[in-house]
């Protein structure tokens, strides 16, 4: 039988591998998966990249979406999203966070301007999301490690 216990700190090295092979390869949290259901995947970037040359990889300073909230498009909370907001750990304290959820915010309120977000859902009709859920920020640098018990 496989043993299972409490996760360690040794333990995240391989447990951030395991997800990022999920993040990579899997419906549930792909960027693919999200863009496709007509919801928002943005990037914040640094401004001094070359944004004309798109074969460059941007500096990404970090990243928010909207995804779907238990079951999506096909269930009762097929208005509800939640949303997902990560800093790179250099470009913390500098506005990023703050920038990406005002810009995710602003598209989920107004899908018109977003032409990206135009897209129907599973039943062929407008993704209209009226209620945003788990919204969680840490930063480790906080009082507490950003946590707070």
């Amino acid at each position: 039988m496989v043993p299972v216990r409490p996760a360690l700190p040794g333990d995240l090295d391989a447990i951030a591998a395991i997800h990022t092979y999920y993040v990579l390869n899997t419906h549930h949290s792909t960027y693919q998966h999200i863009v496709s259901d007509g919801l928002p995947y943005l990037v914040a970037v640094d401004d001094d990249d070359d944004s004309s040359d798109r074969s460059l990889p941007a500096t990404v300073l970090g990243y928010a979406n909207a995804h779907d909230f238990r079951g999506g498009v096909e269930s009762a909370y097929r208005h509800t999203v939640e949303i997902s907001l990560f800093c790179h750990p250099d470009h913390r304290s500098k506005g990023v966070g703050s920038l990406l959820l005002e810009k995710l915010v602003s598209a989920l309120r107004n899908p018109a301007r977003h032409p990206v977000l135009h897209l129907p859902d599973a039943r062929g009709k407008e993704r209209k999301v009226k209620e945003v859920m788990a919204v969680m920020a840490v930063d480790d640098l906080g009082e507490g490690g950003g946590l707070k018990v």
